[in-house]
This record gives C-alpha cells, sequence and structure tokens, in this order.
C-alpha cells in the first residue's frame, strides 16, 4: 500500500516557518524565549534529518479480480465485502523449487517474437494473439516465454482474434504479476510508457501518450500511442505514471501503405488494446487478475524497476 509522510520539501522552507513560529512567540510571550528559540532548532533539525516528502512505491496496492468469495460471487462486484484482498508483494521473489527444469532456446529457430506480461504469480501471462497464431491460422504449438534468461513451452488458455489477445501459461511458480488499472476508461493525453523486447533485444521501455482513443479508422477498443514501438514490442503492456496496465501494445501504422498513398512518412503512431477489452477478455475466460486505484505518481525509473520483473520475452518457433 502507498504510503506518505508528511516532510518539508527544503531546508529553508522548515527554516521559514522556524523563524515565523519563533517570532510571534517572542513578541506574544517574552518570557518563552529559550522555549521559542527551542522549538526553532528542533524544526531546522527536523527538516535537515528527512527534508523531503517520502513515499514508497504503490504499484502492488492490488485486488485479485474474479476470485471467489462468500456466496460465490466475484471479488470485482464484492471490492472490500467478506474478503480482504489488498496484500503486499515481496520484491525479491525466490525461486520456486518446483519449478520445471530450464532450457535454452537457439534464438535462430524463432520465427517471430514478442512480449507478454503475467497477470499472477501462477505462471499466467498476456499477449497478441497474432504472436501465436501460426501461418495456417491456427494456434501454434511451439510457443516459449524467456524468463530470467531461461526458455519454458507455453501453454495456450484461450485466444480472441478479434480483440488481438491471447491468455497464456508456464509451470512457473512465484511470478511477479503486473496490476491494471481500477478506473478502465483512459483519458487522451495521459502519459504512458511502452516496455517490451523488441527486435530480440534486452528489456525496453519508451514513453509517450495516448493521441487518440480509437485506432485507425476510428477502430473501437484500441488506443493510439505516441510511445515508439517495434517489432518484438507486440503483447507488452501500456502502463500509466502510476504503474498500472492501462493497455497491450500490439503495432503501429503501416508506414509504407502510408507513404505510398500519401508520400508521406508518419512518425509515432501506434496502437494498443484498451484496457477494458483485455479486462473483458478475462473476466469471460473467469481468469483472475489484479486491479490497483493507487494514485501516487511514479517516476519513469520507478516505473521501469517493476515493470522489467513482470514483463517477459516470447518466441515462436513453428
Amino acid at each position: 500500500m502507498a504510503t506518505t509522510s508528511l516532510r518539508f520539501k527544503s531546508v529553508l522552507e522548515a527554516l521559514w516557518l522556524a523563524v515565523i513560529v519563533g517570532a510571534t512567540m517572542y513578541v506574544l510571550w517574552p518570557i518563552s524565549q529559550v522555549l521559542s528559540f527551542g522549538l526553532a532548532a528542533a524544526a531546522l533539525l527536523w527538516a535537515m534529518i528527512d527534508p523531503v516528502r517520502t513515499r514508497k512505491p504503490p504499484l502492488y496496492r492490488y485486488e485479485y479480480v474474479n476470485e471467489v468469495v462468500g456466496d460465490g460471487s466475484s471479488a470485482r462486484s464484492r471490492r472490500g465485502a467478506e474478503a480482504d484482498t489488498s496484500r503486499e508483494i515481496d520484491p525479491d521473489y525466490p525461486d520456486d523449487p518446483d519449478n520445471p527444469e530450464r532450457t535454452e532456446l537457439d534464438d535462430d529457430d524463432a520465427l517471430f517474437t514478442g512480449s507478454g506480461f503475467f497477470i499472477d504469480e501462477k505462471g499466467t501471462f498476456v499477449t497478441n494473439y497474432h504472436l501465436i497464431e501460426s501461418p495456417d491460422e491456427e494456434l501454434s504449438d511451439g510457443v516459449w516465454m524467456r524468463y530470467k534468461g531461461s526458455d519454458y513451452p507455453v501453454e495456450i488458455l484461450a485466444a480472441d482474434p478479434r480483440r488481438d489477445l491471447a491468455i497464456c501459461t508456464t509451470e512457473i511458480k512465484g511470478t511477479a504479476p503486473a496490476a491494471m488499472r481500477e478506473d478502465p476508461e483512459v483519458r487522451l493525453g495521459e502519459k504512458c510508457i511502452a516496455a517490451g523486447f523488441p527486435r530480440e533485444q534486452d528489456f525496453t521501455i519508451t514513453d509517450g501518450m495516448v493521441s487518440k482513443l480509437s485506432g485507425e479508422n476510428s477502430r473501437a477498443g484500441v488506443l493510439q500511442i505516441s510511445a515508439p514501438v517495434h517489432p518484438g514490442s507486440s503483447g507488452g503492456p501500456l502502463i500509466d505514471r502510476y504503474g498500472a496496465v492501462i493497455g497491450v501494445v500490439y503495432g503501429g501504422i503501416d508506414k509504407g501503405a502510408v507513404y505510398a498513398r500519401t508520400n508521406h512518412i508518419p512518425e509515432n503512431v501506434n496502437f494498443a488494446v484498451a484496457l477494458s477489452e483485455l479486462t473483458d477478455f478475462l473476466d469471460e475466460e473467469d481468469v483472475d487478475y489484479l486491479v490497483t486505484d493507487d494514485s501516487v505518481h511514479l517516476r519513469e525509473e520507478e516505473i521501469a524497476r517493476e515493470a522489467v520483473r513482470f514483463t517477459v520475452s516470447i518466441y515462436v518457433t513453428s
């Protein structure tokens, strides 16, 4: 849970307040001169010890959604009723001894690469449908996930071609989950960060904003974003400034086609599946996920530190 403590923003601010308090006491109550200067000195010392507002990153204040509680309803509709599902995640996940044996995949065997992100502690993750689709429009049976430098086979639990989403799992346990934003409404102009593994490279984040609340040709359920994405970014999380997921990156505009039609090359016109589409899909498939309503802004480096724990690289070999 996010926590804050009231502190002065600067030593100068604390000193100025101490001088005002001390002068007021000196004028109104001359006998308390010693006390007034003592309070002023104490305030200055306090400010010097802890001069800034402190906080703990709030990403993992969350609730399980679709977890059955009480009379069989879900925690989403009964949030805060019978079950208190808010909890803290240990930032250092130990390797589970029951995890499957790790293997090493030859990168040259990969036909496609992309990204995904965990949504629970049991190895369940979300990615794009187009990434796991085989050339004959069937689901591929050669999907692998790279996690902590090793590769694991993937089982596809559900897929939705219309939404371009897929829910997958592995046998890995103790995975760090992402949290969805409780409010699914994404606002025009809000800042966002795209996370993933573009161009078969290391974990990467790019920042931008939500530049349109629809896709090409006003396609509903899609966000247009200015955050740069590249091949391999597909399936990665789109994250807001509080560290919560607000979409799933799926691609960019076809620059070649636009140039052929307009003689102009568009820049930073990329797209993500909207959060409402993702949560609707998870609800329909009765898959648990996490939500957060935190409202403390995080620095980009804080978001990156959390996102690297739940974002994974996906390889398709057949």
